[in-house]
């Protein structure tokens, strides 16, 4: 099993100079910060990244404090490779792409401290960056995104709170907590853990998801009938 790290440091000689998780602000704030991605150094700056796996360039574009970012979709699955603060491109929208295909050079564009590579991976919502962020790129593979994508249930990761995978999921909390009964806090959930996100075979829905549910659908149909009568009185 390869993981993506694995890959950089085996053909790049690269160093992995800050990891997935907390840290202190790299800018001097003094505050704590999630560092969602792996950022890795030890190579001279216009070095040419290349890719770990195989898929296709879906963006390449400029991003605020990210700088200069390629996106490359990993084939079989919906997760993304994002590399960063990249000085120049080195593939298109559109590349197809198998392993070692180039991305782009090891620069310092966007908010750095210095020349490297922010590795990140995020699930592909349809956006050119992709959300939310998969996890720790030290412990990805194609195969366990293929299964967590098809599973009934979602494994917390490193950040995640309870109220923004619902939200990811399109659920609600009051759900989450109907279909995991072993869970006794939502507010104290933990990386590993798993959270199931559709309901159970046997599942029937409670009154409280109809009544949700019923709400929502007044909502929409308050807000058509509001359009409508702004159009009839122009």
């Amino acid at each position: 099993m390869t993981y993506p790290i694995h890959y950089f440091q085996k053909h790049h000689k690269a160093k992995v100079t800050s990891p997935y998780g907390p840290r202190p602000d790299p800018f001097g704030s003094g505050k704590t910060v999630m560092h969602w991605g792996v950022d890795l150094g030890g190579v001279q700056r216009g070095h040419l990244w290349t890719t770990p796996y195989a898929g296709v360039v879906t963006h390449t574009g400029t991003h605020g404090g990210r700088g200069k970012v390629a996106v490359v979709r990993i084939e079989g699955t919906r997760v993304l490779q994002l590399f960063q603060h990249l000085d120049e491109f080195r593939c298109r929208k559109g590349d197809l792409v198998e392993p070692g295909y180039p991305i782009g050079t090891n620069g310092t564009s966007g908010n750095v401290t210095g020349p490297h590579l922010h590795y990140e991976l995020r699930w592909d919502d349809g956006t050119p960056l992709g959300s939310p962020v998969w996890g720790d790129p030290e412990e990805f593979t194609p195969e366990r995104a293929r299964e967590e994508d098809a599973m009934d249930y979602y494994i917390v990761k490193s950040g995640d709170v309870a109220w923004k995978i619902a939200q990811n999921h399109g659920i609600t909390l009051e759900q989450i907590a109907a279909w995991n009964p072993q869970i006794s806090d939502l507010g104290k959930i933990y990386p590993g853990q798993h959270i199931r996100v559709k309901p159970p075979a046997s599942y029937a829905a409670s009154q409280a998801d109809l009544d949700a549910l019923a709400k929502r659908v007044q909502a929409l149909e308050d807000t058509l009938s509001a359009v409508k009568k702004a159009l009839y009185q122009g």
